[in-house]
């Protein structure tokens, strides 16, 4: 399996550095099945992104789903998503109260097959108010806020926004620092 991942990733670089393989990779597709095919489309649609040639790396990827939908996880890693948030809060007996600020960049497009090529979502930022009960190191809570977004369609950038509301449960590693879900 190692040997197969090495030479995929060995593959993917030489197509991103060199047309010539990427475009005999791109007529392969076509010829292969199986396996193979998909590793083809993954490293096709990759490469393209890579070179923000988002139109044929979107044929890439709608074939890719189309033949193994249980994949819809390459979305999210050819379209990562960057980001942090700060936040503060206060407790009262077992009540914890707080406010939040998060922002995050990326190049989130719409599930394939949305009928505009050109549309994304580069940025969002999102402003929550908590509040929640302390279970133990475990404060469980809701959150209500509004999330404002910048978009992108063909060239015309615009803004959106609306209300977001939430549930979640934080651990508490120590007084200061929590992971969360």
């Amino acid at each position: 399996m190692a040997v197969k991942a090495t030479a995929k990733w060995n593959l993917k670089g030489r197509a991103a550095d060199n047309d010539l393989v990427l475009s005999t990779i791109e007529q392969e597709i076509d010829n292969r099945r199986g396996s193979v095919r998909l590793a083809l489309l993954e490293i096709a649609a990759t490469v393209r992104l890579g070179k923000n040639e988002s139109k044929i790396a979107r044929k890439w990827l709608q074939e890719f789903i189309q033949l193994n939908p249980t994949r819809r996880d390459i979305l999210a890693k050819l379209a990562p998503i960057y980001g942090g948030f700060a936040g503060y809060n206060f407790q009262s007996g077992a009540t914890v109260y707080g406010m939040e600020l998060a922002y995050s960049t990326g190049n989130v497009r719409p599930d394939v097959g949305w009928p505009i090529d050109d549309f994304h979502y580069g940025q969002f930022i999102d402003a929550k108010a908590r509040i929640g009960f302390a279970v133990g190191n475990a404060p469980v809570y809701g959150v209500a806020g509004w999330t404002m977004g910048k978009w992108n369609e063909e060239g015309y950038v615009g803004d959106s926004s609306g209300f977001n509301a939430g549930v979640g449960l934080d651990y508490l590693v120590t007084s200061n620092v929590f992971i969360g879900a």
